[in-house]
């Protein structure tokens, strides 16, 4: 309640435009030239219009292609480079999609692989149920879309017909025929979700490297903080490395039962089949973001700093708490819109003569001033000498509290 509350707040200071922002991740190379045409075909066919806006995030490309900014922006679409992951020369899925709802102009988000796509149809449906779920207004409302990976010749079918009308050959095709599937995932990494709830809960872990198990991380996030189950699974750190399982068993069977909401309304992603080279190392963490994933599996609460809107991230804020505390993390949630937090106790600044304590003023403003420090925020004052000793000091120096 007290996330919804926050939300409500400052709702009033983000300027909406589409309904739905959908988020392109997409980094080139020489291994997969197909990237490159996937990033065309998406940018000629999708249409940014007031009820959706495409948002194209290129990470690290070891080949970079500067006539795909200039086509995706005469298509009227957004353009974003991650100049951080072209320093670093690592692709991270994970922080294109956190790049892409920072600069997101919607209250609703979802990210789409470029190796995967959506029938008009289908897209319709999810803005029908970003209203009736009310996505926009409820910060704990998401949707998680299931994906079907097509084979070679399902791929190369779908790209010969229109999408609507491939719609009905894969729910066909799931019932009866498998001709053209590879497998399904009842739950993809493609969630409807709340922009204000991403960005509260810091959105894809910078942690994972490369590819595999930030989505997962993500997900178990969102469903302990927006969701309430009768039962769990037996053994939710279990991993049957697939989605084929019979018993209620494994974090996957919890993902699975969120998934099965869009896929009672008939919504499927597709993915297309591809070669998957080892591109510039993307598989090369894959176990340790296994291992990772894994441990905060174990964790109770598994909690990472929020992401801060465009507007405020390059304020710092002082914050006179102890971190990791029950304080900490409902200051998380307004951070969104406050800027970073650094935390520190009120006695972190004091000395200490015969028991009584004096505020060491000079290092105390260094500190500010070193951390370039924009705002102080501060428990009631009066509630503690320390801390109105601290205020006095501030009142006298102007500085924003």
């Amino acid at each position: 309640m007290f996330s919804i509350k926050i939300y409500l707040l400052f709702k009033l200071r983000l300027k909406n435009l589409a309904k739905l922002s959908i988020i392109i991740p997409f980094g080139t190379s020489k291994e997969r030239p197909y990237i490159k045409e996937r990033v065309i075909e998406k940018a000629q066919h999708y249409v940014s219009n007031e009820s959706v806006e495409y948002i194209f995030v290129e990470g690290f490309s070891s080949i970079e292609h500067p006539e795909l900014k200039i086509l995706i922006e005469n298509q009227g679409h957004r353009y974003i480079k991650d100049e951080i992951q072209q320093a670093s020369k690592v692709f991270s899925t994970g922080q294109c999609r956190n790049l892409g709802v920072i600069n997101a102009k919607s209250d609703v988000v979802m990210s789409l692989d470029v190796d995967c796509v959506i029938s008009e149809k289908n897209l319709e449906n999810i803005l029908e149920l970003i209203s009736i779920k009310e996505i926009d207004k409820n910060p704990n409302a998401f949707l998680v879309l299931p994906c079907v990976f097509l084979n070679e010749l399902g791929t190369e079918i779908l790209q010969n017909r229109k999408l609507s009308l491939w719609d009905n050959i894969i729910k066909q095709d799931l019932l009866f025929d498998k001709k053209f599937i590879k497998f399904l995932t009842p739950a993809s990494s493609t969630i409807v979700m709340n922009r204000f709830k991403f960005l509260e809960l810091g959105g894809n872990d910078k942690e994972f490297i490369g590819h595999g198990y930030e989505d997962f991380d993500l997900m178990m996030r969102i469903l302990k903080n927006c969701a309430t189950f009768e039962a769990l699974p037996n053994n939710l750190d279990f991993d049957y490395r697939n989605w084929n399982f019979n018993d209620f068993k494994g974090f996957r069977a919890l993902f699975s039962i969120v998934g099965n909401e869009a896929a009672v309304y008939g919504i499927y992603l597709y993915h297309l089949w591809h070669i998957e080279p080892n591109q510039n190392g993307y598989f090369n963490n894959r176990d340790s973001n296994h291992k990772k994933f894994f441990k905060n599996l174990s964790k109770k609460n598994h909690f990472i700093e929020s992401l801060q809107e465009n507007s405020v991230k390059n304020k710092k804020n002082l914050a006179l708490f102890q971190e990791n505390s029950t304080s900490h993390r409902i200051l998380n949630q307004i951070s969104v819109f406050i800027g970073e937090c650094i935390f520190k106790l009120e006695g972190d600044f004091f000395d200490y003569y015969e028991n009584e304590p004096k505020l060491n003023k000079k290092a105390f403003l260094i500190f500010l001033k070193n951390n370039e420090i924009s705002n102080i925020i501060l428990f009631n004052p009066y509630d503690n000498e320390l801390r109105l000793k601290n205020l006095s000091i501030l009142q006298r120096a102007k500085f924003p509290i």
